[in-house]
């Protein structure tokens, strides 16, 4: 079982580890110190299970390679993954710092280092190891409840659309569907590809399989021509003889069911070229709320035009700001949100403090809808739009949309 705040340091001068000791202020009775040999380095990391690892390294060439060695033992090792190590120099050596911050190392000290800067290092490795900790938690939680994969990490073919459909309405991107060439599947497996393609993409993207070997993939505020500059690292680091091609679809709000055709449309050209990415000429933007490509019916009789709205409000407005109340009062902090519907108009309304903001649809008497947005800054400033729609305009997509950037912009407005 692992010791909480078990501490050890690896090194052969008995005069640093008493210094060493000495400069920990932290510890306290939970606390356990220990020095080792570099010879027993890895045996005594397997017993003593620590959290974290002080590694002292002199200007030895050999012990910088031992270090390095080191570290390479630790990470394939799945039983060490919270165990966060520093490398203490007693002079520092850039090239080898930066080599051990690719092998995984994020933190380093100086021998020289005062008492309250070893402190504080301690204290950061405790709070990393602690977040790893509630990262893997978080982790078996989705793999319980079939979000991602346990295998891979990467978001389920159940998931990943819904996911992704959610995200391309709320901002720009770029959205790409990948897939290694026909000829060399054989060569490799999903769960390699998913392994390499993790390690060079970032850790705000997005992946996900859609099927065996093809992965969805979502590059947020990412230019297309940008996302092949990902593409070439993953195919630096693919086995031999492997390939991948891609097809990438910028998005900029816009429906994500015609970018994904038109992604799987590149891909299936990108792999009879084979080894290849194509990327689309043209953005799948929002679509223009208000205009009509084609002519559409209007309802002439004032009264029919009535019972028509009242239709809408009570199927489609008055669920939709029900939904949107209950999803948004925990996220909303100290904002006050309400909604009312009546006979020709209804509101949604957005309060924090002296701000407030109106989302306003009405029913003027002729056969336009008006949407009014206002949003009261403060006493004396105050934004205000309005849009008029036919009645065969008002759907939950397109409502949903309009709603969701208006709370947005309240939100800009009160950060």
């Amino acid at each position: 079982m692992e010791t909480e705040n078990n501490i050890l340091l690896i090194t052969d001068n008995s005069l640093v580890s008493d210094l060493i000791k000495d400069k920990l202020l932290l510890l306290r009775n939970i606390d356990n110190f220990s020095s080792i040999k570099h010879e027993f380095a890895f045996t005594a990391l397997k017993k003593e299970k620590p959290c974290i690892v002080f590694y002292y390294l002199d200007k030895s060439k050999k012990r910088e390679k031992d270090f390095l060695n080191f570290i390479n033992k630790v990470h394939q090792n799945q039983e060490f993954n919270r165990c966060q190590i520093i490398p203490v120099f007693s002079k520092q050596n850039d090239d080898i710092l930066c080599s051990a911050f690719e092998h995984g190392v994020s933190d380093f000290l100086n021998i020289k280092a005062t008492d309250t800067e070893f402190t504080v290092r301690v204290i950061w490795a405790l709070q990393k190891k602690e977040k790893i900790r509630q990262t893997e938690t978080q982790k078996e939680i989705l793999e319980k409840l079939k979000i991602i994969e346990k295998e891979s990490g990467f978001y389920t073919k159940d998931f990943i659309k819904d996911l992704l459909k959610n995200k391309t309405k709320k901002t720009t991107g770029s959205f790409a569907v990948l897939a290694p060439d026909v000829n060399t599947r054989n060569s490799l497996s999903p769960a390699h590809l998913a392994s390499i393609i993790k390690k060079n993409i970032r850790s705000t993207d997005i992946a996900g399989f859609s099927n065996d070997f093809k992965v969805y993939l979502w590059f947020e505020q990412t230019k297309a021509k940008d996302t092949t500059n990902i593409f070439s690292k993953i195919k630096k680091d693919l086995p031999k003889n492997c390939s991948i091609s891609a097809g990438i679809v910028e998005i900029d709000g816009g429906d994500f069911e015609e970018a994904e055709n038109q992604a799987n449309k590149f891909l299936s050209k990108a792999l009879l070229k084979g080894n290849s990415f194509l990327v689309a000429r043209t953005t799948v933007k929002k679509a223009n709320l208000f205009s009509r490509a084609a002519k559409k019916p209007v309802i002439k009789n004032f009264k029919l035009f009535k019972q028509a709205f009242h239709k809408k409000i009570e199927c489609i407005v008055e669920p939709l700001f029900y939904q949107t109340q209950k999803r948004n009062e925990e996220k909303l902090f100290k904002t006050n949100i309400q909604y009312k519907t009546e006979e020709n108009n209804c509101y949604f309304m957005l309060q924090h403090e002296d701000k407030k903001s109106l989302f306003e649809l009405s029913y003027p008497g002729y056969t336009k809808i008006n949407i009014d947005i206002t949003h009261e800054k403060d006493y004396e400033n105050t934004d205000s739009k309005r849009f008029s729609m036919d009645i065969s305009d008002i759907t939950t997509q397109k409502l949903s949309t309009l709603l969701e950037d208006f709370i947005i912009e309240f939100q800009k407005l009160n950060c």
